[in-house]
């Protein structure tokens, strides 16, 4: 019984925090920040360099037809060296 209702309650907070979150983000006309996180150094940068400017070349063509919903994407690159602690502090 107390599994489940941590569940519902876990679930409750989840709901109510979307809720409260997007008219927020919905206001405002400026541009949306993302967070990505690379390996273009290290054991896998075979990967990373293939990957990122890809990602990259993406996010240039969502932003040359209008971005989204009328927001510019922005993309802040982090090279997490395929290591922990860099990726866990970006």
């Amino acid at each position: 019984m107390r599994h489940h209702l941590a569940i519902v309650t876990a679930l409750i907070l989840a709901v109510g925090s979307l809720l409260t979150a997007a008219p927020s983000h919905a206001q405002s006309k400026s541009e949306i920040v993302i967070g990505v996180q690379c390996d273009r150094t290290g054991p896998t940068q075979i990967v990373g360099t293939v990957l990122c400017p890809a990602f990259h070349d993406y996010i240039a063509l969502v932003n040359s037809r209008g971005g989204v919903d009328g927001h510019p994407i922005k993309a802040i690159e982090i090279d997490h060296e395929y290591k922990v602690p860099p990726a866990v502090e970006s």
